[in-house]
């Protein structure tokens, strides 16, 4: 059996390689919006702090399109607070989506309520190809 060890894999044009038949998160962010700072990241470049609640994540390498990403992650809410929370992808037309930054909204439901906050803990991870 022999063994392949390399640091970093290129395509022969310079560019990302393509994997056959392999499925990984093109982007991880885990995210503090109550510092705000960015805890870890793969292919961040930065994390623009909108508003209560609402972040952009902006991306090193965009995804090569809007339609074929998909977006997921999760919120913990802060020590003490019982509500439970909602990481959603905040796509509407003020939210500056494109390949390279994606609009994101951290929220908790009360019984009369949908509040958006911003949360201490706040993982992000995107699928899709790269561009």
């Amino acid at each position: 059996m022999s063994t392949l060890k390399a640091d970093t894999i290129q395509s022969t044009g310079g560019g990302a390689a393509t994997l056959t038949n392999q499925e990984a998160a093109k982007v991880l962010a885990l995210y503090d919006q109550d510092t705000p700072q960015v805890r870890g990241s793969t292919n961040v470049s930065s994390v623009t702090d909108t508003s209560t609640g609402i972040f952009k994540v902006n991306l090193t390498n965009a995804m090569s399109s809007t339609s074929d990403t998909y977006i997921s992650g999760v919120s913990n809410h802060t020590t003490g607070l019982s509500f439970a929370r909602t990481l959603t992808f905040a796509h509407d037309n003020t939210s500056g989506y494109t390949t390279g930054v994606i609009p994101m909204e951290t929220s908790y439901t009360t019984t009369s309520a949908n509040n958006v906050s911003d949360q201490e803990w706040t993982s992000v991870i995107i699928h899709g190809d790269l561009a």
